[in-house]
């Protein structure tokens, strides 16, 4: 399909993928040194998991006052603040030693991240619309995923590799390869379809309380979008401790940080591998068989979360973990299709989005708790306690599922 793009299409397509790519590679530095950094400036495990709520909140309040800059500056303008502001973030984590200016660089790096949200996807539909291009673009952003994939695998190597010497040295990596993805965003993406819109901070405030009225009211009416929605809670609740416990956990059992970027190379495969094996079930035409997949993969989940710090041999305690991983590579293209398919084209994009509201919801519930309960007992009670919640939260969701009338 790139061969039959037009010269202009072709550097719009090249340059969104580069740029995506040197996003992925910056991002994915300290992917394996990440808590580690934190424990060793002298957070418990509670306070390193209160720094990612920090950076939830941060999302939440940042989301709307951002997306200003898209939509009356331009895509182009608001992605390159995007990657200067976390490059700042990373560089601001290279010299923090507290959990107040660990919070502090957190809440940067969401301020980054949130001039990011929609607007570099949004640029490179519209440009090539802009230059005449009539085709899908999924494909586009599929070979994105890979080529980000590919990005993040080498990334949390060379991060685990710089860790391994100081776990400050990949947070100045990653500020280093973020600060180049801002030189080539500003040098290289070209803006010829922006046309500036009017922006009311009110009217985003007044729509994301109307997405959420909507989206209580669409829930409570809906079997399937019940169903999806609190499934999805109790998973961000329960996923919260090994995401962020994996690494100060398997140190201890590998005994060396390098090791790390084996174990983020075999999550990678894991959840591609739970992806293929999505698309092999999505092939079949009974909806009945993918919800039962649903209910099954969040089981395994469970199961697998529990079974990591429990089981003494290390290679079995991988293997569980990386199950766990491929059971969400698994559950989310399962998710995101039953959803899309329960929900009405024209409620769509408000509903999508009430979902990442309640994802995020479960998840910080999950961050505080799982953090609270690492710290005053040990990881593997944190992750028996969130194997077991997603276990049992799961099956009451199923039987109730059942007995509920769709209305």
């Amino acid at each position: 399909m790139y061969a039959q793009l037009n010269k202009t299409q072709k550097r719009t397509v090249k340059t969104y993928w580069i740029v995506w790519g040197i996003r992925e590679l910056g991002a994915s530095f300290f992917a394996t040194t990440y808590v580690l950094f934190l424990l060793a400036r002298g957070l418990n495990l509670f306070e390193a998991n209160l720094v990612n709520v920090v950076f939830f909140a941060t999302l939440f309040l940042f989301e709307i006052p951002t997306g200003v800059v898209a939509d009356v500056w331009g895509r182009k303008i608001s992605t390159v603040i995007a990657y200067g502001v976390t490059a700042l973030s990373m560089g601001l984590y290279f010299f923090a030693n507290s959990f107040l200016t660990c919070a502090i660089a957190e809440a940067v790096g969401a301020i980054g991240f949130t001039f990011l949200t929609g607007a570099f996807d949004a640029w490179v539909v519209d440009e090539l619309k802009y230059h005449n291009y009539q085709g899908q673009v999924r494909w586009i952003f599929g070979r994105a995923q890979q080529i980000g994939k590919l990005a993040s695998i080498a990334g949390s190597f060379i991060g685990a590799f710089m860790g391994s010497f100081n776990l400050a040295l990949p947070w100045l990596g990653a500020s280093v390869v973020l600060v180049v993805g801002c030189i080539y965003a500003s040098v290289c993406m070209k803006e010829k379809s922006f046309q500036r819109r009017p922006y009311s901070f009110v009217g985003g405030w007044r729509e994301m309380g109307t997405t959420f009225k909507t989206g209580i009211a669409y829930t409570r009416a809906s079997k399937p979008m019940r169903f999806l929605i609190i499934m999805g809670i109790v998973q961000s609740f329960s996923v919260m401790a090994p995401n962020m416990q994996w690494t100060p956990w398997f140190k201890q059992l590998l005994g060396s940080t390098i090791n790390l970027g084996f174990v983020w190379w075999g999550i990678a495969l894991a959840i591609v591998l739970g992806a293929e094996f999505a698309r092999a079930i999505a092939k079949g035409d009974s909806k009945q068989n993918e919800k039962l997949w649903l209910i099954l993969s969040q089981i395994a989940i469970g199961v697998c979360i529990i079974s990591t710090p429990l089981l003494q041999n290390v290679p079995l305690a991988l293997v569980a973990f990386l199950m766990h991983e491929s059971g969400r590579g698994l559950y989310k293209p399962l998710k995101d299709a039953y959803l899309n398919a329960n929900i009405p084209s024209e409620q769509r994009a408000t509903l999508l989005s009430f979902d990442a509201m309640a994802f995020h919801i479960g998840g910080v519930i999950g961050l505080a708790t799982s953090g609270a309960i690492a710290n005053a007992f040990g990881i593997p009670m944190a992750w028996v306690v969130s194997g077991s919640v997603l276990i049992l939260g799961t099956l009451v969701i199923a039987r109730n599922n059942n007995h509920t009338k769709n209305r």
